[in-house]
């Protein structure tokens, strides 16, 4: 405000100052050309006294003081001139005082000489002999005059500029420092000397503001007290959670929302396009507030998969319509039903086998269609077809159990070695029918763990490892101590596993092919059950195989 009132009060000043020396400079150049005027007619006249006593050009040029003098004949023609040779100058017929000269009192003229490219003033009488005398004058017009007077409109406008900026600055000064003072005031809170002021218009200006300022800060105070509970509310919430108003501009964000999109900038008051253009969000935004309905889809974000709620919100705070948006963190959740459904599916297609043979031999047997000598074989493919089904439903229990957490967690001091060598002679029929040789390089090695897991552990690998050995392989079963702990590796010379799988094959029923079309019997569960008992265990898996020279499995248990 002081920097307007100052600049229009030196404006103003300049201005009048202008338009005055303006006026000064034009009014000096009329009076000027005036008395110019008066004194050129004189002169024609007092010379035109002379020239019936001497008519010569250059005498009476003389006598006019060195003024140019033209003695010309009514048409025009020139019969003498002070300077010019009178038979080399034009006809002045058409010349305006040459027109005018018809009495005894002089007239004059200003314009620009054709003979000699200047301004003069002209002054012209006729002479007692019919003839015209002319005088030439030179005069620079209202221009030369203005020209004449430019230093002195410069000084006067410097003067004008000095005092117009020493006069601004003290006004503006004494108006606006009872403004300065209530603003400043205002910036420090000093809100009780507001209405103290030298200025009665100011003083009642000052008093409504303070007024109105506390008001605003007790709106402030209850405002900033509602921001800290949402933003407090928001900040520990794991949901992403944004409203927009009906604009689809942002007006509450949380911390965990810009986690999700990865932005790092303040959205606030910003189009939701600065979060996130993702089509369905879009859509399903325009749509909620066009149309006030609902929207709920899945959204994966960088391999998280979202539950996306997108709700209207009528007759709220930003208008007719806003639009809420949730994100919950359903990963786990979707993927826990991928796995039961891959699961159930899994586990139905195993079980179908088993149970459709036993129902085929059960009604052949029930309808007479085997005869005496076949009723032996039948009933030990049905104790077979029994076992497997068995043997899959207890893989599946056991897992089940594992991944519930539900599986019987009663530890004790396991001497792994000694478990190492129980399993081999179970599986040692199995190892001769395969012509597999099984070798133990166990030490004598404790850890706190639950036996029967520690047997189905060893079980499962060693297992493994002869049914997908070769005719005379060799499998290597081996536990030593490590770092408190203990490792143990299961090494064979088997078909070995292709590297575009390995990563596969510890999930549930799933088995890699074998060369040459060879069926392998077992519940696909085996090592799906291994890596549950050594995730339970805090542990790791390694595995190193290659396809034709066999693979190498090593466990390592940390001790708890």
């Amino acid at each position: 405000m002081r920097k307007a009132i100052y600049i229009r009060f030196v404006v103003i000043a300049l201005i009048t100052a202008v338009l005055c020396g303006i006026v000064s400079a034009v009014l000096y150049s009329v009076n000027e050309k005036k008395q110019t005027s008066e004194q050129l007619s004189a002169l024609c006249f007092a010379v035109s006294r002379i020239y019936d006593v001497n008519s010569d050009a250059v005498y009476l040029s003389n006598v006019a003081g060195g003024e140019r003098v033209t003695i010309v004949t009514p048409d025009g023609t020139v019969l003498s001139d002070s300077i010019a040779v009178a038979n080399t100058m034009e006809n002045l017929g058409t010349r305006e005082e040459i027109i005018r000269a018809n009495t005894r009192t002089p007239i004059t003229v200003s314009r620009k000489s054709k003979t000699l490219a200047s301004p003069f003033m002209y002054a012209a009488i006729k002479l007692s002999d019919g003839n015209i005398l002319r005088l030439a004058q030179k005069y620079s017009g209202l221009d030369g005059g203005f020209v004449h007077q430019l230093p002195i409109v410069i000084i006067s406008l410097t003067a004008a500029l000095l005092i117009a900026v020493f006069i601004a600055n003290t006004f503006a000064k004494k108006v606006i420092y009872p403004l300065e003072k209530a603003a400043d005031d205002i910036a420090t809170g000093n809100y009780d000397a507001l209405a103290d002021d030298a200025y009665y218009e100011v003083e009642k200006i000052t008093i409504k503001i303070k007024a109105l300022l506390d008001k605003i800060n007790n709106s402030q105070r209850e405002t900033a007290a509602e921001k800290d509970k949402i933003e407090y509310i928001l900040s520990g919430m794991p949901e992403g959670f944004i409203l927009l108003d009906n604009n689809k501009k942002i007006q509450l964000a949380g911390k965990s929302t810009k986690k999700i999109f990865r932005c790092e900038t303040d959205v606030l008051g910003r189009d939701i396009s600065v979060l996130t253009r993702n089509t369905k969000i879009t859509e399903s935004v325009n749509k909620a507030i066009a149309e006030n309905s609902f929207g709920i889809f899945d959204l994966n974000i960088d391999d998280v998969v979202y539950s996306v709620r997108i709700s209207p919100v009528s007759e709220g705070a930003f208008g007719a319509s806003g639009v809420t948006i949730l994100l919950v963190d359903v990963t786990a959740e979707r993927k826990a039903q991928s796995l039961r459904s891959e699961f159930f599916t899994n586990a139905s297609h195993e079980l179908k086998t088993p149970i459709t043979s036993i129902m085929g031999f059960s009604q052949m047997l029930e309808n007479g269609l085997i005869n005496v000598q076949m009723c032996k074989e039948i009933c030990a493919r049905i104790s077979t077809e029994s076992q497997r089904m068995n043997s899959l439903i207890m893989d599946i229990l056991t897992i089940s159990r594992l991944e519930s957490g539900t599986a019987v967690t009663e530890t004790e001091n396991v001497d792994l070695g000694e478990v190492a060598r129980h399993v081999s002679e179970a599986l040692a029929f199995q190892a001769s029918e395969a012509n597999v040789k099984v070798t133990l390089d166990c030490s004598v090695v404790y850890l706190n763990a639950n036996r029967q897991q520690m047997y189905d552990l060893l079980n499962n690998l060693v297992d493994n490892a002869i049914k997908y050995n070769v005719p005379n392989g060799s499998v290597t079963v081996s536990v030593q101590s490590q770092n408190r702990g203990a490792i143990i590796t299961v090494t064979d010379t088997g078909i070995g596993i292709a590297s575009a799988v390995q990563s596969r094959i510890f999930e549930r029923f799933y088995r890699a092919n074998t060369s040459g079309g060879k069926t392998v019997a077992g519940t696909g569960l085996g090592l799906a059950i291994v890596k549950h008992i050594v995730s339970g265990l805090s542990g790791e898996i390694e595995l190193e195989s290659a396809v034709g020279k066999g693979t190498k499995v090593t466990v390592i248990l940390p001790e708890k």
